[in-house]
């Protein structure tokens, strides 16, 4: 079959309303579906699913409706402003690093820890001199705020956002310069002889103090944004992005080859994959995407499935009302319940991307499942130690529980999820990036639409049955 185009124009914006996103960089221009180019009078085809918010990212292609209208203007406005205001970032950007550890490898300090300098002696009182001879002790929920001195972790999530919104935005307008800063992002942080991150975490929240600056099993998580590079590189390589060369793929593959190694062998990643919590369930995300980024589907469906059918991953996870109890007993339960089925739902939509959709039915010993974990979730208030963080968590999780076609949900029920959407976001999350790919969704003012109808984004359409790789 020939390649199915989804084309799409800039055209003077009109009617530009106070509830739509500021268009700092792009004041003129709006986003609107033209025309298709179809070998079949009715189509039917696969489509590039990419959800981002906070943490939240997945890549799929799964069968959409042909329909598209510009209900989506503002979600696709916010992707170009977003791109825009991106800037490159390097992992040698840090000014300190542990004993044994080089600038180029990844360095985070574990969050809860906080220092006891009781009966130590001090002879300078610099930063780095009481990392290294004051005791840490663990204080869950709280984030030791010095954590940001030196901050890869922060500055890896920024990148990975970087290359996301500036790859969606190349997608949607196919101008050349989204596709070459998305490119000179990932060169920089990966492939860079002299600044290029090392494929390890042997350094990620190291726990200090005069022990030694050791990395941890928690320091894995710090990566888990790796998704949003995998789905980016999927749309350069698709669109056949001349900024992104054979030469680049090779290198990108050739580093995320070592990094899987070290993720399957090293001592530290094998802790993170047997952890019985998110530790486990966003170790699963990143071997799963970087196993599809290297085209190693087969081993991504294994990966997919151990973990929803392992009893030290989802199946040991949920309870049968729905609660995380091992999420649940932290200080900050509702942001926790809410970041592990974040997870959860990423590798449901792995899974179905490399043939294994039983995740989203998958059942934990208890009788848990994503719907009743979900249902608790919404059901159980945020205690005094939640914050509002947790919003942002919730509303991409609900969309696309609400939106795909795996789960028998009644009309009701994904009425209700969609109400739901509305409330927490105060009835603007339709401008959000995810918006524009999480469908069928309802927009502001419009009827909430059951599983085979309503707007859909089509940014990459390709041959039915093919992979984009």
């Amino acid at each position: 079959m020939d390649l199915i185009h989804s084309v799409w124009s800039r055209v003077p914006l009109k009617g530009h309303g106070q509830n739509s996103p500021p268009m700092n960089t792009h004041p003129t221009h709006r986003l609107v579906p033209l025309a298709y180019e179809a070998t079949h009078s009715v189509l039917s085809c696969l489509w590039v699913t990419i959800l981002d918010s906070t943490d939240f990212c997945f890549i799929l292609l799964s069968p959409r409706p042909q329909n598209v209208t510009s209900s989506l203007e503002a979600a696709g406005n916010t992707t170009l402003r977003w791109a825009d205001e991106t800037a490159q970032l390097v992992v040698t950007s840090k000014t300190w690093a542990p004993s044994g550890a080089t600038m180029q490898d990844f360095v985070s300090f574990a969050p809860y820890f906080w220092p006891d300098c009781t009966g130590i002696s001090l002879t300078t009182n610099n930063a780095s001199e009481i990392w290294e001879k004051c005791s840490y002790v663990r204080r869950d929920g709280q984030v030791n705020p010095d954590r940001f001195a030196v901050n890869n972790s922060g500055d890896f999530r920024t990148m990975t956002d970087a290359v996301l919104y500036n790859s969606m935005a190349y997608a949607l307008t196919r101008d050349g310069k989204y596709a070459t800063r998305s490119a000179s992002f990932v060169r920089s942080w990966f492939l860079s002889d002299s600044k290029g991150m090392n494929p390890n975490m042997n350094f990620a929240q190291i726990h200090r103090g005069p022990g030694g600056q050791k990395g941890d099993l928690t320091g894995v998580l710090d990566l888990r944004h790796m998704c949003k590079i995998v789905v980016s590189l999927l749309i350069l390589r698709q669109t056949q992005a001349s900024a992104w060369s054979s030469i680049d793929d090779t290198s990108f593959n050739k580093w995320a080859t070592q990094y899987i190694s070290w993720l399957t062998t090293s001592q530290i990643a094998q802790g993170a994959e047997n952890a019985v919590n998110n530790h486990g369930s966003f170790f699963t995300t990143q071997l799963a995407a970087l196993q599809i980024a290297v085209g190693d589907t087969t081993a991504a469906h294994d990966t997919i499935q151990h973990y929803f059918e392992s009893p030290k991953g989802f199946v040991g996870q949920i309870a049968k009302n729905g609660d995380q109890p091992l999420e649940s007993e932290r200080t900050r339960p509702a942001h926790y319940r809410t970041f592990n089925l974040m997870a959860a739902v990423m590798n449901a939509q792995i899974g179905s991307y490399v043939g294994y959709s039983q995740g989203w039915t998958a059942k934990s010993t208890q009788g848990g499942t994503i719907t009743s974990a979900l249902s608790f979730l919404l059901s159980s208030p945020a205690n005094g130690n939640e914050d509002d963080d947790i919003f942002p968590l919730f509303m991409p999780t609900i969309a696309m529980i609400a939106s795909t076609s795996n789960l028998p949900l009644s009309g009701k029920t994904r009425k209700g999820y969609a109400k739901r959407l509305r409330d927490v976001s105060h009835g603007t999350y339709d401008q959000q990036p995810w918006f524009l790919y999480e469908q069928p969704l309802p927009n502001r003012g419009s009827q909430v639409m059951d599983n085979n109808s309503g707007v859909m984004a089509v940014v990459l359409l390709v041959t039915l049955g093919s992979y984009i790789f």
